[in-house]
C-alpha cells in the first residue's frame, strides 16, 4: 500500500504480533514503552489505526464500552 515500516512501527507491529488475546492501544503503549521508549504513544496509535485501516487489525468495542484489537 505504499506505507513505510519505519522503526516505530516495526516495534509495533511485533507488539501486536506477540498477542494472543484482544488488547487495547494502552495495552500496546505500556509493552512498547518497556521496550522502546522513545517511541511515543501518538506512534502507536496511529500504527495501531493504519494497520486496522489495511485490514490487518479489527476494532471492536468491548462489553465496557472501550476499543479493542484483534
Amino acid at each position: 500500500h505504499g506505507h513505510r515500516l519505519t522503526g516505530p512501527r516495526r516495534i509495533v507491529a511485533g507488539a501486536v504480533l506477540e498477542q494472543a488475546r484482544p488488547f487495547t492501544a494502552e495495552g500496546i503503549v505500556a509493552l512498547v514503552r518497556e521496550r522502546a521508549p522513545e517511541v511515543g504513544r501518538a506512534t502507536v496509535y496511529r500504527t495501531l489505526e493504519l494497520l486496522a485501516s489495511l485490514d490487518v487489525l479489527t476494532r471492536v468495542l468491548r462489553s465496557d464500552g472501550h476499543p479493542a484489537y484483534i
